[in-house]
């Protein structure tokens, strides 16, 4: 007896459909696309370490198992000899390893004695930003809350530079009284003149 499609195997099939249509679109030559070095080539001119990313990278994209995205590659470089397949591979490899050396490289380190997943660390970090950035938006809106309360208390009171500051800062002192400056002496001498 045959088994009947599930939502999720219909799901897969319309994900698998998408990757070999976004494949087919490439191979059709007509636009352009970036080979492994960084310049843009047409399908046909792509080295085959740059066939294996493009194709990599739209199994990703469709979020497609790897026997579909493995049957493509195998599709793909069938003409070359299993030494340049193999040699494609592991460029792949080695440059992808690589790039997540350098993303590693930007994340803040970490004091794990065990190893630490570059997607482990990355979610952590975002979710350090996201709580910092949470933290920010609440002080914000103590802020601005604060300020609406004192223009609130100003336009309600009398408007004087001294009349605010008593709302904000509380009653202030009376300014002491200078005490009189000492007057000069008058020296005997000129007490008495005839």
């Amino acid at each position: 007896m045959a088994k009947k499609a599930t939502t999720d195997d219909r799901t897969e099939e319309s994900r698998v459909q998408g990757f070999k249509a976004l494949v087919d679109s490439a191979k059709s030559n007509s636009y352009l696309v970036e080979d492994a070095n960084g310049e843009y080539r047409y399908w046909n001119e792509l080295s085959a370490e740059g066939k294996i990313r493009h194709l990599a990278a739209d199994a990703a994209y469709y979020n497609v198992p790897f026997e579909p995205f493995a049957q493509e590659v195998c599709d793909t470089l069938n003409h070359l000899p299993p030494a340049a397949r193999e040699e494609a591979a592991l460029r792949v490899a080695f440059h992808i390893e690589g790039e997540q050396h350098q993303i590693a490289k930007l994340l803040p380190k970490h004091e794990r004695l065990e190893p630490y997943p570059l997607l482990d660390q990355l979610r952590d970090t975002l979710d350090d930003y996201r709580r910092t950035v949470a933290a920010l938006e609440a002080e914000a809106m103590i802020g601005r809350a604060f300020k609406e309360t004192v223009a609130q208390t100003v336009r309600q009171q009398d408007d004087s530079p001294a009349a605010i500051k008593d709302q904000l800062f509380g009653a202030t002192l009376p300014a002491p009284t200078p005490e009189p400056a000492p007057q000069p002496e008058h020296s005997q001498n000129h007490r008495h003149k005839l």
